[in-house]
């Protein structure tokens, strides 16, 4: 793999009593290959390359307004430009992928105090967005040379609006935040040219019960139309054997959630208590998956897929201020109901996850410093039909110990344990082992030495589950090996 990355930028800024300035121009390019790299798990040569870059450009300004409120004017343009090509087994699966995205955002906003205990907020604004996808993919499904193309230009105008209102006295703190807007859709390609309406809003409420307990509440209704970025005719290959197939149509999906929780807090004692819940209705679009030959095709449909989860959680933690150290425990139950279609057949399923966490950051003495964070993770799908219930468990460890034994030596060890295994009784453990040292000669110049693997682990395998599929990964690693150096400051 090669990389070129240039980034040149531009800044200027002006400030006074009165007005103050800021626009930043920077420009990305970048390159990256893979030739003739092996794809392990199915055994295919793999040849890609892209190309890319981006320029930005932020203008941003502030009027204040004597002590009353203040108006910002700021105006973000981005183009972004990609290209490349993605072979497999010389030639005999070509894609071809050319993209740019132009963005142009400009937004007004005007914040008003009344008092000390009301404020609001109001920011008007319009987006426009030009996209281009042309792709050309010829692959061997079904045994014949399938050809798929892409010829996509779209362009979005989006009219919007940001609120804000803000309350709070000695016991009541109150925040309510509206993002609405209306998007104009245009597509060349594709016989849809329509408009959606969005909104995502926010109320929050924080009670004082007393000085060290408080109830928060939340809650979020969110109206979001499809990705544009789904949208396409033809098909693409993300890497080999996974392909996807885009939407034709703009569909709007509403979600609702509410989070509840109790705090207690006493800094004298150092204890902290909590205890939460969450509740999440909503629908969105049902991704369907086929299976062809070797290939898994998803594909964003149109159909429409309810959803709700649920979680309840608990945490409680200690600070212990003579040695700068916290301890917190904390456990987190979810269940989650929807649903999803694989080779034309829906399938209702439930997820069931039990995640308890134990964590420790402190200074033992003056020269040892401690972090500790395990976790553990409980999975469960059941899937309707006749598909088996799959569970897995993971316990993942993570300890790392930084030594001070003099003012200019440092030594850092850390070391990581993982353990999985699923209902079909494969287990999978590893360790791995880290080491750095700096030796600090002036307050310029340090020495270090970093030993990577040092248990000399040749593999990294973990498990994922998801509805209908488990997938097992391994990875090579490379094996035991250590850099030294310097560095100096000028």
């Amino acid at each position: 793999t090669v990389l070129n990355t240039a980034i040149p930028m531009k800044l200027i800024e002006k400030n006074s009593k009165k007005i103050f300035v800021y626009n930043k121009l920077q420009f990305l390019w970048k390159t990256t290959s893979a030739m003739d790299s092996l794809s392990a798990s199915q055994n295919k040569i793999e040849k890609a390359k892209n190309e890319s870059y981006d320029i930005v450009n932020d203008i941003n300004s502030i009027i204040r307004i004597k002590e009353y409120g203040s108006i910002n004017l700021s105006m973000n343009t981005q183009l972004t430009s990609k290209k490349g090509y993605y072979l497999v087994d010389n030639d005999v699966i070509h894609q071809d992928i050319n993209s740019s995205v132009f963005i142009n955002n400009v937004s007004i906003a005007y914040t008003h105090s009344f008092n000390s205990r009301w404020s609001i907020g109001i920011s008007p604004g319009l987006d426009y967005v030009n996209r281009v996808l042309i792709s050309d993919l010829t692959s061997p499904l079904s045994e014949e040379n399938f050809k798929s193309y892409n010829n996509l230009r779209m362009e979005k105008i989006t009219p919007k609006a940001l609120i804000t209102i803000d309350y709070s006295d000695k016991k009541v703190e109150t925040k309510l935040i509206s993002y609405i807007g209306y998007n104009n859709y245009s597509f060349s390609d594709i016989s849809l040219q329509t408009g959606s309406f969005y909104t995502t809003t926010y109320l929050s409420t924080q009670i004082k019960l007393t000085k060290r307990l408080f109830m928060n509440f939340l809650g979020i209704y969110t109206l979001q139309p499809t990705n544009e970025q789904n949208i396409y005719n033809g098909i693409i290959m993300n890497n080999y054997k996974y392909l996807s197939i885009g939407s034709d149509n703009i569909t709007t999906s509403p979600t609702f959630n509410l989070d509840a929780s109790i705090i207690y807090k006493d800094p004298l004692s150092g204890w902290g208590v909590s205890f939460g819940g969450n509740y999440t209705i909503g629908r969105s679009t049902l991704s369907s998956r086929y299976f062809v030959d070797d290939f898994i095709i998803s594909e964003y449909s149109d159909d429409i897929a309810e959803f709700s989860q649920w979680d309840l959680g608990s945490k409680i933690e200690k600070s212990f201020y003579d040695i700068g150290s916290k301890l917190s425990f904390s456990i987190k139950y979810n269940e989650q109901y929807s649903s999803l279609n694989q080779n034309g057949t829906p399938y209702n399923y439930r997820n069931n996850t039990l995640t308890p966490k134990l964590e420790f950051n402190g200074n033992i003495t003056r020269w040892l410093n401690i972090i500790y964070k395990g976790q553990y993770v409980y999975n469960k799908y059941n899937i309707e039909g006749s598909y088996e219930t799959t569970q897995n468990n993971t316990l993942s460890q993570e300890i790392k110990l930084a030594f001070y034994p003099h003012k200019k030596l440092e030594i850092n060890i850390s070391a990581e344990h993982y353990y999985n295994k699923n209902n079909a009784g494969t287990k999978q453990q590893m360790i791995l082992a880290d080491c750095s040292i700096w030796y600090y000669a002036t307050k310029k110049l340090q020495f270090f030495l970093h030993a990577k693997n040092l248990l000399n682990e040749d593999k990294y395998c973990f498990t994922n589950i998801s509805p209908l599929q488990t997938s097992h990964y391994i990875y090579n690693i490379r094996p035991l090996n250590i850099l030294i150096g310097l560095e100096y400051r000028f």
